[in-house]
């Protein structure tokens, strides 16, 4: 059974802890924060100003199915390293799998601090 971008995201917010950046690489005038399981924020990145509000996951998508490379970064602490890592991983395998399968790149990476 294949999950839905839909269903791998809210996973992803429901499960999150601290804050995961997702930003398209290419151009890099977007920049997604989901903030622990509370809100979603958007910065658009214009010429001539920064522009921000809060979104849900459906139009998080809308953002990231325009896009053919993402980037996810998420934070992993020393206190919740084992359990919230492993299962950050599995939901950012998911999605990256899922996207691979739509001819997009998901490029992930995480920084754990001790």
């Amino acid at each position: 059974m294949t999950s839905s971008a839909l269903d791998l995201f809210e996973v992803l917010f429901s499960s999150n802890k601290y804050v995961i950046n997702i930003s398209n690489t290419v151009n890099k005038d977007w920049t997604i924060y989901m903030y622990k399981d509370k809100y979603i924020k958007l910065d658009l990145q214009t010429s001539d100003a920064l522009t921000s509000r809060e979104i849900d996951v459906k139009n998080m998508i809308d953002y990231i199915e325009t896009e053919d490379d993402i980037k996810i970064k998420f934070t992993c602490y020393y206190d919740d390293f084992t359990s919230y890592n492993k299962l950050m991983i599995c939901i950012l395998n998911k999605i990256q799998r899922y996207y691979f399968e739509h001819n997009k790149n998901i490029i992930i990476k995480y920084k754990s601090y001790y």
